[in-house]
């Protein structure tokens, strides 16, 4: 799997790894790597932080279970950026920083 860049790709991750979680998990928080692993959480910083240090900087997608919201972790080595992008009719940024370490 590559980073997406459309939605339709991040619709596909959605489909082949978090759709099967909505029944159990519906609203919880869900990192999913470049290599299909998986992580959940009530805490959305909390599964940034964990896929930061578990994935790496790049390497995961962000979604929350039901809600198709999407992110991505960019690039730091102390300091994290989470942008969130919403998919559907209305579209939004919303930046985040994280304290890594």
């Amino acid at each position: 799997m590559k980073l997406p860049t459309t939605n339709e790709e991040m619709e596909a991750i959605y489909d082949r790894y978090v759709r099967s979680l909505e029944s159990q998990h519906w609203g919880k928080f869900v990192a999913v790597s470049l290599d299909g692993r998986v992580l959940l959480g009530d805490d959305r910083e909390a599964v940034a932080k964990e896929a930061f240090c578990q994935f790496g900087s790049g390497n995961f997608v962000m979604m929350r279970v039901g809600l198709k919201v999407v992110g991505k972790i960019r690039k730091p080595e102390k300091e994290a950026t989470l942008k969130w992008r919403f998919i559907g009719a209305s579209c939004a940024t919303v930046s985040l920083s994280l304290k890594v370490g």
